[in-house]
């Protein structure tokens, strides 16, 4: 609205379409939300479906590639997971969710070496271990048993964490 008011107030010299001044708006999450609906129960086939009938712009956004590699990982389509990764990730590189999440698709196509750059990426941007249970199970998969204990916080109480923990003890 703010922008109509000043193109009201003060015309521009070059003649512009309707279509140019919405072309970089920014989308809308409202277009996401059922999608983001679908993926917290757990429905990814429905999401997915949700998914392709969102606008362009929202598919498009950083919010809708995440989405996307999301879906697209619990399906699982690790190849469309990875592309949809890479798009969030050049529309936000300071972002830690989509270098996790195509870490994630990586470690479960058998990429060890590419899930472990991302997820080290990840742990960088985050400022932290935000990522850090992923690295540790990463690690783990690459028989990189000293460096697991180090990714997982000493106060841990999650049994997935203290179950790595102890077999890479015992190897």
């Amino acid at each position: 609205a703010g922008d109509l008011q000043h193109l009201l107030k003060a015309p521009l010299s070059i003649p512009l379409e309707l279509s140019d001044l919405t072309e970089n708006a920014p989308s809308s999450n409202d277009d996401l939300a059922d999608v983001n609906a679908l993926v917290a129960k757990e429905k990814y086939p429905d999401a997915l479906s949700a998914f392709r009938k969102v606008s362009d712009s929202a598919k498009e956004s950083f919010d809708g590639q995440l989405l996307l590699c999301r879906i697209e990982n619990q399906i699982p389509d690790y190849s469309v997971a990875m592309r949809a990764c890479d798009a969030a990730i050049a529309l936000q590189p300071g972002d830690d969710q989509p270098y996790g999440q195509k870490a994630y698709a990586l470690l479960l196509s058998g990429d060890y070496e590419g899930a472990e750059a991302n997820a080290v990426k990840a742990t960088q941007v985050a400022g932290g271990s935000g990522f850090g249970g992923l690295l540790s199970l990463i690690y783990y998969f690459e028989e990189k048993y000293a460096l697991v204990s180090k990714q997982i916080s000493s106060d841990s109480n999650d049994p997935f964490e203290l179950t790595l923990l102890e077999g890479a003890a015992l190897r």
